[in-house]
C-alpha cells in the first residue's frame, strides 16, 4: 500500500509493474483501491492468464507487452495449439511457447554439435529457427530479436491492440 501510495502521489500519468502475474494482480488491486482512472503498463513477466484469474476488476485495461501472439494464425502455432490444449487441456500462454521454442533450438543446435563445440556458439552460427510463431535470430550477444505484441485486458480478456512492433 505505501509502495502505491507513493507511486500515486507523484502525480504521474501511469504506472509500469515489473513483476510477477501474482505480485502485478496484488499491485493493481492497491492502485484500484485508490485511483480508478491511473494507466497500468505491465511486463510479459506477468501476461499470464493467472493475472487475469488473481486481479479480476482491478486488471482491467491493464495494458501488456509480449512476445507472444495468443491470436496468431500461423499453421506450426495452430498445430501447436491444438496439441497442447488435447494435453493438457488448456491454451497455451507465453512461457509454453517460449519454452518449446527454447527447447527446439537447444535440440537444433546439439543435432549439429561436434565434439568440443561450445553449444552458444553452434546457436550463433546457426542464426535463424523456426519458431512456432515465426522465425528466431540471434544477434552476437545471444539475444533473441523477435515482434513484440501489445495486448490490452478488456471483459477479462488479452485482447491484441494494433500497435505492435516487428524486430
Amino acid at each position: 500500500t505505501e509502495i502505491v501510495q507513493q507511486a500515486l502521489e507523484s502525480e504521474a500519468e501511469g504506472i509500469i509493474i515489473s513483476s510477477s502475474a501474482i505480485d502485478t494482480a496484488m499491485i493493481c488491486q492497491q492502485i484500484r483501491k485508490m485511483n480508478m482512472t491511473i494507466l497500468i503498463g505491465t511486463s510479459e513477466w506477468a501476461s499470464t492468464e493467472k493475472l487475469i484469474n488473481l486481479g479480476g476488476n482491478a486488471v482491467e485495461n491493464v495494458v501488456t507487452s509480449q512476445f507472444f501472439d495468443r491470436f496468431s494464425t500461423n499453421p506450426r502455432y495452430i498445430k501447436f495449439r491444438e496439441e497442447f490444449k488435447t494435453r493438457f487441456g488448456q491454451d497455451p500462454g507465453f512461457a509454453s511457447v517460449g519454452g518449446y521454442d527454447a527447447t527446439n533450438v537447444v535440440l537444433d543446435a546439439l543435432a549439429q554439435k561436434e565434439k568440443n563445440q561450445d553449444l552458444k556458439q553452434i546457436i550463433l552460427s546457426i542464426d535463424t529457427f523456426e519458431g512456432v510463431q515465426g522465425k528466431i535470430t540471434f544477434n552476437k550477444f545471444g539475444d533473441s530479436n523477435r515482434q513484440t505484441y501489445r495486448s490490452i485486458i478488456q471483459n477479462g480478456k488479452f485482447v491484441k491492440t494494433e500497435n505492435s512492433h516487428s524486430p
